[in-house]
């Protein structure tokens, strides 16, 4: 994301030099639409979701020497009308008419053909609006003309959209391209190599000879689905993910499974689905029966540093915990940050699958019988409880 919203950015510098010069009348002295509408049309269209702050239009904003840091969301609203193109750039803008008087909201993203169109069509406001609610970054003050100019939406905004619609549609050129995947395991950067490689083509084939390279560390770069728990035989379960990268689909497989505990089981838990991610795996050859190349989280080179890692947890804190500690555990927690939370590691007692998913209980048990006992459902706090705080 850092390089669309730089790249945005630099073209929002551009845009200040030139103000909303075009071949339409000043509109302060037209005679605008002036009767509101229910606000039911907001653009860009899916920007309140998102956006859970903006700054509110004022009266500074229209002195020809405000002062403004560059992208600054403002949320307006008013009359539409005086829709064109400016001469300047060539870019479609339109006027709105707020309680502080007109402003010229310019629209380079519609014209974009490089973003895509259901991006696109987030912006694209019909030249037979009156009344509507506005998102927009704060560009300029047209002195020619006496009033601010606005790019509609923003930087972050655009980059958010653009990334979670590549996303939604597995498109890993464009998330590759620009966006900087989360990495898995989050620690992996701190212990295998810089330039560990991705993993070769041939891999991906189902008639390929790849034994020789069985057991090799290797990065996946691209989008998460499915990631289930699935019976591996009576006793068993194992989880698995599907990463989706530019030549083709993995088949992710979780073996740490009860071996190592609580505290590197969570460390190792498959990403969500429908994230775009960098994972470190080891490759296990191809599965006839996923149709899929097969790849393990890889735990053995790992296991001795995150150990040493977490020694400095020591479990004598158990005894420290008092009833402040527990209050700061909080709903939506993963089992890393509540075992940061309290300082010293949870022991896992039992498992259990309910309606919301799988269920885990975490037990932080301290001398003369006191004892914090948390539920994780899906790998997050679902409930907690405690006895003798």
């Amino acid at each position: 994301m850092k390089k669309v919203v730089l790249g945005i950015c630099a073209f929002l510098l551009c845009l200040n030099i030139s103000a909303c010069n075009s071949t339409q009348t000043n509109p302060s002295g037209s005679n605008m639409e002036t009767t509101a509408s229910p606000l039911s049309d907001v653009y860009p269209t899916e920007i309140k979701a998102i956006m859970s702050t903006a700054q509110e239009l004022n009266a500074q904003v229209f002195e020809p020497d405000f002062s403004y840091s560059n992208n600054l969301l403002y949320r307006f609203e008013g009359a539409v009308s005086g829709f064109g193109i400016d001469e300047s750039d060539g870019i479609p803008f339109f006027m709105v008419e707020t309680e502080f008087g007109p402003v010229c909201v310019k629209n380079p993203v519609v014209q974009n053909e490089d973003i895509d169109p259901d991006i696109r069509s987030q912006y694209e406001v019909s030249d037979r609006l009156t009344f509507a609610e506005f998102y927009a970054d704060y560009a300029g003050y047209d002195e020619k003309n006496g009033y601010p100019y606005f790019i509609l939406g923003d930087a972050w905004y655009l980059g958010y959209c653009m990334r979670e619609t590549a996303i939604e549609k597995k498109d890993i050129q464009t998330l590759t391209a620009n966006f900087t995947p989360d990495v898995f395991p989050s620690f992996a950067l701190d212990i295998y190599p810089e330039d560990t490689p991705e993993a070769p083509q041939n891999i991906y084939l189902a008639n390929t000879d790849a034994d020789n390279l069985k057991n090799n560390i290797y990065t996946l770069t691209g989008v998460v689905s499915n990631n289930r728990m699935k019976q591996a035989d009576a006793l068993t379960q194992v989880r698995t993910a599907t990463i989706t990268t530019l030549d083709g689909d993995a088949v992710l497989i979780d073996q740490t499974g009860e071996f190592y505990g609580a505290p590197l089981r969570s460390m190792y838990m498959p990403p969500k689905n429908n994230t775009f991610v960098k994972a470190y795996v080891q490759y296990l050859g191809y599965s006839e029966e996923h149709g899929k190349a097969l790849f393990a989280i890889d735990s053995s080179i790992a296991k001795e540093k995150i150990t040493d890692r977490r020694s400095s947890i020591n479990s004598e804190n158990l005894n420290l915990l008092t009833k402040s500690d527990y209050d700061k555990i909080e709903v939506g927690m993963t089992l890393q940050q509540v075992e940061d939370t309290l300082n010293c590691r949870g022991i896992r007692s039992s498992s259990y699958e309910n309606a919301l998913g799988e269920a885990e209980i975490y037990e932080w048990p301290k001398d003369r019988g006191s004892i914090i006992s948390v539920i994780f459902v899906n790998g997050t706090v679902s409930s907690k409880s405690q006895i003798g705080f």
